[in-house]
């Protein structure tokens, strides 16, 4: 059963990103779209930091992303975005994410990325090295899974 990311309030890894005025819908809060841009962001600075600044080499295509809306957001401020590794499995990485506004959890979110061989454009299994290098970006309190 997965985590309620609702209740996670730490992560092994953030994201700051500044949140743009345009970003604002006619209720003049953050629209939802925005939310899974900004998580986005928060999902590509940590694949980028921690994968291919740490030696990893591999790419990864989304193939899901859920997302719960919490609160309201609003314009100017910044967003801190929560990074963390939910599981490896021989194709796949799941991550998930907590937004935070404020000290405050707006949003949390999951993706699930397939290790993509850029030339079949077919999945290939996540690198050893990939493996090595996100193990240790699991949800504090998790067990490791097998």
């Amino acid at each position: 059963m997965s985590r309620d990311l609702r209740t996670v309030l730490e992560y092994p890894d953030y994201t700051e990103v500044s949140i743009r005025f345009s970003d604002q819908d006619s209720m003049g809060h953050l629209n939802n779209v925005a939310y899974a841009a900004y998580l986005e962001a928060g999902r590509i600075d940590f694949l980028h930091r921690r994968v291919s600044e740490g030696g990893g080499a591999a790419g990864f295509i989304l193939a899901h992303i859920s997302i719960d809306y919490i609160r309201e957001a609003h314009y100017p401020g910044v967003l801190r975005i929560g990074n963390a590794v939910e599981r490896i499995g021989t194709a796949s990485l799941a991550t998930c994410h907590g937004m935070f506004k404020d000290g405050e959890l707006i949003a949390a979110g999951r993706s699930v990325l397939v290790c993509l061989d850029p030339e079949t454009r077919r999945s290939q299994p996540v690198p050893d090295k990939v493996r090595e290098i996100m193990a240790p970006f699991g949800l504090p309190g998790e067990e490791e899974e097998k």
